[in-house]
C-alpha cells in the first residue's frame, strides 16, 4: 500500500511538471517562432550557442565571433545565450527604427548587472531614473558648457605631449596606453567634476587601473550567462576580484565627491542670500558637477545618486575615450600618407604660430583631422555591440519579422561599420570615406558611433573635441611610426574595443620651423664652412685628381661601382689590370672620399717602397688589427721599427739554415700524405699545402708541433682564409669601415664567431709555449739575455717566440705582443706560402716538361743519396727549381696589391709629379709584374725569363713578390727555402699532370692571388729510372 502510494505522489508531481513545462514552452512559443523565421547557427540544449560565441572561454573574442558569423548569416539572425533568445541587427535601416521606438524597449537584465559596480545613472538605468538624471544633466553638455571647457582639454593634451616627449626618440617602440588614461582621466576629472587630479604625474596610475580592471570584470558577467543569478556569481574568484576593485575604487573617488558635494552646497548656502549673486551663478555655464549639485541643493536627487553619476559618466568617458587616442597614435603610424595630408593641414593652420593654443573654433577648420578621427571611430566604435530588451512586440523594417516580448537584441556597431555594403575595404583606414561628396552615397544611419535617438551618448561631443584636441597637439609635436599593419592588429572587446597587443608606436619628435629656422640656418652655415674647410685642405687631392686619368667617379661612392665593390670584390684586381690597360701605367680611382693613385712603373715602385715618407700602410691595414693586433704587418712607425729590430735575428742566416730540420720534416708528412691520393683522379692540393705550411711556420717559428699534417685540426687551419677573405671584403666596402655598422651585419657577425674560434685554439698555444719557455729559463738559471743592440750577437740561434720571450724579460716586450706577433708572421706567412706552393704544383703540372727539368736537376744534385734530406747547400744548386718558383710567384704575387699611404707630400722624380698628403699609393704588383715592356708573353709561364742574363735586361724593380725596400717581407727567405724543400720531397716521389691550360684557370684575388676553381692535379708514383 505505501508502493503504491509513493508511485502515485511521484506520478503526481511528474505530471505538474509536465504540466509546467507545456505552459513554460507555450509561453514561450513566439520565442520559437521568430527563432524558426531567422537564419542562425545551430543551437544547443540549455547552453544554446555560448560555446560558439566564447562565452565558456574568452569574452574578448564574442565582438569578433559575432562579425564573422554576420558574414554567413545575413542580419537580422539569431542566436541563443542559455535559454534566452538574442537576435543581432546590424542593417542600418533597423537600426535607426528600434533607436528611435520609444515604449518598446528597455536596457536588459545585464545592465541590472551593471549597477552593483556603478550603480543607477544615465549608462545602466531605464525608464524614470534614467529620464529624469537625463533631463537634469543635459544643459551641462550643450555647446556653450562644452567650449567652456576646451581650457581644460588643451591644457592636458600638452601635458600628454610634455610626458610622451621624456621618451621618445629613442628608436624604441611605446606602449602609450599609460600616458592615454592620464590625460582622458585627467580631463574628464576636471571638466566634469572640477578635480584636477594631475594624473600625467605618473604617480596615481594604480588608480586608472581599477577603472579597466573592473570594466574588464564586468564584461567577463556580462557574456558568461551562468554568472546572471547573484548567488553563483557570489562563488566565483571574479566576484571577490571585484568588491577589492570596488572597495579601493569608491574609497578615494566617492570620498573626494563626497567632500567636494559637502564644500559645494556649504558655498552655495553663504551665498544664497546675495541675490546679484545668486543671479551670477544661474547664469554662468554650470558644469556637471556643478549642476548635479544644483539638484541636490533643489532635493531632486539625493547624494548617492551624484555617486552614481560620476561612475556612469566619468568612468565609460575615460575608458573609451583612451583607447580612441592610443589607436591614433598607432594607426597613423601605419599610415604615414594619412598622417602626412594630417600634419599639411594643421601646419598650414597653425602656420603664424605652432604654438598656440587649440581653440574650439579652430576645430571646425581642420575637416582632414575630424575625418580620421571619424574613421577610427568606426572601425573600433566606443560602443561595439548595445543590448535592448523587448518589452512590445514590433516588426522589422526590412524583414517580415515580428519581434516578441522578451527577445534581448544586441544592436551590433561593429558589424554595421564593417558591412562591404556600405563601406568598401571596411577593413582599412580611408578617412576619405567621411568627405561630404561620400558621406551622401551612404545611409545616414550606417555610422551610429554615439547610438541614436533619446538614448544617444550624452558625451559625443565633448569626447569629439578631446580627441580633435589631442590628434593637434600630437601632429604638431610627433611623427608616428609602426611595424604592425591593419591587418595584424588584434582586436579585444568588452565595453569598448581595445587593441590586444597594447597601442605600441614609435615616436619621433618634430622641430618647430618658425622656433628654429635662425638656429637652422646657423647649422648651415656652420656646417658649410666645415665643408668648404675640408675642401680647402683636400684642394691638392682634387688637382691632382683632375690632371691623373682614370674613370669617372661619382660623388660619395667615387668608383665602387666600376670596381664591382657592391658584387664581386674579388675582381678588383682583374678590374685594375683592365684600368691599367686603358688610363695607362699611373691612374687614379676614388674609393668613397679616398683617392688611391695606382703606380705599375718599376721606377714609381721603386721610388715608394725606399721612401721613408711612404713607409706608412694607412688606415685600412688598421682593419687587419682585429684579427693580428699591432705587429710587423699591421703597424707603423716607432712600434714597426721595435719589433723589427727585436725579430730580425730569428731570421738571420745562423736561424735560417737551423729551420731545414724542420722544413724536411713536414715536406716528407706532405709526400706521405699526397703519395696516398695516387691514381685517385683529380686531387686538390690546396688542404695538403695548407697543413703543410701551418705545420712548418709553427714549429720553425714558434717552436710548436701543431700536426697539422694528421688532418685532424682542418676546422682551425681554415679559419685564417676565412678570416682573410671578410677582412679583404671589409676593407673594400667602404660603408663597413665603421665597426658600429659592421658589428650589426650578419658577416659582421660570422666574423666575430671565426675569429673567436681562431682565438681561442692559438692563444690558448702560444701562451701554454711562453709559459713553458719561462719554466725552463728558470729551471736552467740562464743569466745571459739576448743583446738587441749588437747585431753580430746571433750564435743564439733562437726561434722568433724564445727571442721574443728574451724581450719580455727584458722588459722590451709583452706578453700581447707576443700573441699579436704570432699573428702577424702566422696568418700572412701561412696565407701566401700555401697558395703559392698550391699554384706551383699546378704550373709543373700544366708545364710537364719545366717538372721534368727540375726533377733531372734533382737527381744530378743528390746523386749520391736521392732521398738525403735538403740542406742550405742543396739550395743554390736547384737552379731551374728557383726560376720556377720565381715565374709562380711573378704570375701569382703573394701581394697582388700593395698599399701606402702619404702622411707628408711625395715626389715621383722621373715624372716631376708631386703626390700630395692624404692620398693613398696602390702599387699593382699583379700588373707590374704582367707588364709586356719588361716580360715578353706576359701571361705564358716561362721560368727562363729568370736566367742571369734576362734578369739583367728588367729594372730590379720590375719584380717585387715580396716588397722591398724599408718594408720588404721580413721571412721571405724561410719561404723560399720552404718552397723549395718541399718541391724536393715532392718531385722526388711524385709525378704531376693537368688536362687544364694555364687559361683555363680564371684568377681571383683577397689578400692573395688564388684560383677560382680549386688547385686540381693528378698524382701518380714518380718512376725514377726515368
Amino acid at each position: 500500500m505505501t508502493i503504491l502510494e509513493n508511485k502515485t505522489s511521484v506520478d503526481i508531481l511528474l505530471a505538474i511538471v509536465f504540466a509546467y513545462w507545456i505552459y513554460w514552452l507555450w509561453k514561450r512559443r513566439k520565442l520559437y517562432y521568430a527563432s524558426s523565421k531567422l537564419s542562425g547557427p545551430l543551437a544547443l540544449p540549455l547552453v544554446g550557442n555560448a560555446i560558439q560565441i566564447g562565452a565558456f572561454g574568452n569574452g574578448h573574442e564574442i565582438v569578433e565571433r559575432l562579425h564573422k558569423m554576420s558574414k554567413k548569416y545575413p542580419s537580422p539572425y539569431r542566436i541563443w545565450g542559455g535559454l534566452d533568445l538574442l537576435i543581432v541587427i546590424s542593417e542600418p535601416d533597423d537600426l535607426e527604427m528600434i533607436y528611435m521606438l520609444k515604449s518598446n524597449l528597455c536596457k536588459d537584465k545585464r545592465y541590472d548587472m551593471m549597477k552593483s559596480c556603478i550603480g543607477s545613472g544615465i549608462l545602466s538605468s531605464s525608464g524614470p531614473i534614467w529620464k529624469k538624471h537625463r533631463q537634469i544633466l543635459n544643459p551641462a553638455f550643450n555647446r556653450r558648457a562644452l567650449n567652456s571647457y576646451q581650457y581644460i582639454n588643451d591644457k592636458h593634451a600638452k601635458n600628454l605631449v610634455n610626458s610622451l616627449m621624456k621618451v621618445c626618440d629613442d628608436g624604441k617602440l611605446i606602449n602609450v596606453v599609460q600616458y592615454c588614461k592620464r590625460c582622458s582621466g585627467d580631463v574628464f576629472a576636471e571638466s566634469l567634476f572640477e578635480e584636477e587630479m594631475m594624473y600625467y604625474k605618473g604617480d596615481k596610475d594604480h588608480l586608472l587601473n581599477l577603472t579597466t580592471d573592473i570594466t574588464e570584470l564586468i564584461h567577463d558577467r556580462l557574456t558568461k550567462f551562468w554568472q546572471e543569478w547573484d548567488f553563483a556569481y557570489s562563488l566565483s574568484k571574479n566576484c571577490k576580484r571585484i568588491n577589492l576593485y570596488l572597495k579601493e575604487y569608491r574609497n578615494f573617488y566617492h570620498t573626494l565627491v563626497k567632500e567636494k558635494i559637502k564644500k559645494y552646497v556649504q558655498t552655495k548656502e553663504d551665498k544664497i542670500n546675495n541675490s546679484s549673486k545668486t543671479q551670477e551663478i544661474s547664469s554662468k555655464n554650470r558644469s556637471t558637477f556643478e549642476t548635479l549639485c544644483d539638484a541636490l541643493i533643489d532635493g531632486k536627487i539625493n547624494e548617492q545618486e551624484i555617486l552614481d553619476e560620476f561612475d556612469n559618466i566619468y568612468n565609460p568617458a575615460m575608458d573609451t575615450t583612451y583607447s580612441q587616442i592610443g589607436f591614433f597614435m598607432m594607426v597613423l603610424g601605419m599610415h604615414k600618407d594619412c598622417q602626412n595630408k594630417l600634419w599639411n593641414e594643421i601646419k598650414e593652420f597653425y602656420k603664424h604660430d605652432m604654438e598656440a593654443k587649440v581653440q574650439t573654433e579652430h576645430l571646425r577648420h581642420l575637416p582632414y583631422l575630424e575625418m580620421c578621427i571619424k574613421e577610427l571611430i568606426r572601425l573600433f566604435p566606443t560602443g561595439p555591440i548595445v543590448t535592448r530588451y523587448v518589452t512590445k512586440e514590433f516588426k522589422l523594417k526590412t524583414r517580415d519579422v515580428i519581434i516578441p516580448v522578451g527577445t534581448y537584441l544586441v544592436l551590433s556597431t561593429f558589424i554595421l561599420h564593417r558591412d562591404p555594403k556600405y563601406w568598401e575595404n571596411p577593413n582599412s583606414f580611408m578617412p576619405e570615406r567621411f568627405s561630404a561628396k561620400n558621406t551622401k552615397t551612404r545611409p545616414q544611419s550606417a555610422y551610429l558611433p554615439f547610438s541614436l535617438g533619446q538614448h544617444t551618448c550624452i558625451g559625443q561631443h565633448s569626447a569629439m573635441d578631446l580627441l580633435r584636441t589631442v590628434g593637434v597637439y600630437l601632429i604638431r609635436n610627433f611623427e608616428f611610426h609602426s611595424d604592425l599593419t591593419m591587418e595584424e592588429l588584434k582586436l579585444k572587446s568588452d565595453i569598448s574595443i581595445r587593441s590586444a597587443l597594447g597601442y605600441k608606436a614609435l615616436l619621433d619628435a618634430l622641430v618647430d620651423e618658425f622656433r628654429t629656422s635662425i638656429l637652422f640656418r646657423i647649422l648651415i652655415l656652420f656646417l658649410l664652412t666645415i665643408f668648404l674647410g675640408i675642401m680647402w685642405s683636400r684642394r691638392k687631392l682634387y688637382a691632382l685628381s683632375l690632371y691623373l686619368p682614370g674613370p669617372m667617379a661619382f660623388p660619395i661612392l667615387g668608383n665602387t661601382l666600376d670596381l664591382e665593390i657592391f658584387t664581386n670584390q674579388k675582381e678588383i684586381m682583374n678590374t685594375l689590370v683592365k684600368m691599367k690597360k686603358k688610363y695607362g701605367e699611373i691612374f687614379r680611382v676614388w674609393l668613397g672620399p679616398e683617392l688611391s693613385i695606382v703606380l705599375s712603373e718599376p721606377e714609381d715602385v721603386e721610388t715608394v717602397l725606399l721612401s721613408k715618407i711612404a713607409a706608412s700602410k694607412g688606415p685600412k691595414y688598421d682593419l687587419l688589427k682585429t684579427v693580428a693586433g699591432e705587429g710587423l704587418l699591421t703597424s707603423s712607425g716607432d712600434l714597426w721599427k721595435r719589433h723589427r729590430h727585436i725579430l730580425n735575428p730569428s731570421f738571420n742566416k745562423i736561424c735560417i739554415k737551423s729551420y731545414f730540420v724542420i722544413h724536411n720534416k713536414h715536406a716528407k708528412h706532405m709526400s706521405d700524405n699526397m703519395a696516398k691520393m695516387c691514381n685517385k683522379g683529380l686531387v686538390d692540393v690546396a688542404p695538403h699545402s695548407l697543413r703543410c705550411t701551418a705545420d712548418t711556420i709553427t714549429e720553425a717559428v714558434f717552436g710548436d708541433d701543431n700536426r697539422f699534417y694528421e688532418g685532424t685540426k682542418d676546422d682551425v687551419l681554415y679559419k685564417t682564409p676565412s678570416l682573410i677573405a671578410l677582412l679583404h671584403e671589409r676593407i673594400c666596402k667602404v660603408w663597413l669601415l665603421s665597426d658600429y655598422i659592421y658589428n650589426r651585419t650578419a658577416t659582421g657577425k660570422f666574423f666575430a664567431k671565426e675569429r673567436h674560434a681562431y682565438r681561442t685554439y692559438f692563444d690558448k698555444r702560444i701562451n701554454d709555449k711562453m709559459d713553458e719557455y719561462l719554466k725552463n729559463r728558470e729551471q736552467t738559471n740562464e743569466n745571459s739575455r739576448y743583446d738587441y743592440d749588437n747585431d753580430d750577437h746571433n750564435m743564439n740561434s733562437k726561434n722568433s717566440l724564445e727571442i721574443m720571450m728574451e724581450a719580455v724579460l727584458a722588459g722590451k716586450f709583452s706578453r700581447q705582443e707576443v700573441i699579436n706577433e704570432f699573428d702577424n708572421i702566422y696568418n700572412p706567412g701561412m696565407d701566401t706560402t700555401y697558395t703559392t706552393l698550391c699554384f706551383f704544383i699546378v704550373m709543373i703540372a700544366i708545364n710537364k716538361e719545366h717538372q721534368d727539368k727540375i726533377w733531372n736537376e734533382i737527381k744530378e744534385v743528390f746523386a749520391g743519396d736521392i732521398d738525403a734530406p735538403v740542406t742550405p747547400e742543396h739550395l743554390p744548386k736547384l737552379k731551374h727549381l728557383e726560376m720556377c718558383l720565381k715565374e709562380t710567384t711573378r704570375l701569382h704575387p703573394t701581394g697582388p696589391t700593395q698599399m701606402r699611404y702619404l702622411e707628408t707630400d711625395l715626389e715621383l722624380k722621373h715624372r716631376k709629379l708631386i703626390i700630395p698628403k692624404g692620398a693613398s699609393l696602390v702599387l699593382a704588383t699583379y700588373s707590374l709584374h704582367r707588364n709586356p715592356k719588361y716580360y715578353e708573353n706576359p701571361d705564358k709561364y716561362e721560368p727562363e725569363r729568370f736566367l742571369p742574363q734576362n734578369s739583367k735586361r728588367r729594372p730590379q724593380y720590375a719584380f717585387v713578390p715580396f716588397s722591398a725596400g724599408l718594408r720588404d717581407c721580413i721571412g721571405r727567405v724561410f719561404g723560399y727555402d720552404m718552397l723549395k724543400v718541399v718541391a724536393v720531397y715532392l718531385l722526388r716521389n711524385l709525378e704531376f699532370t693537368s688536362d687544364l691550360k694555364y687559361s683555363d684557370i680564371p684568377l681571383v684575388a683577397d689578400i692573395s692571388v688564388r684560383s677560382a676553381i680549386g688547385y686540381h692535379v693528378t698524382i701518380k708514383k714518380r718512376n725514377r729510372n726515368d
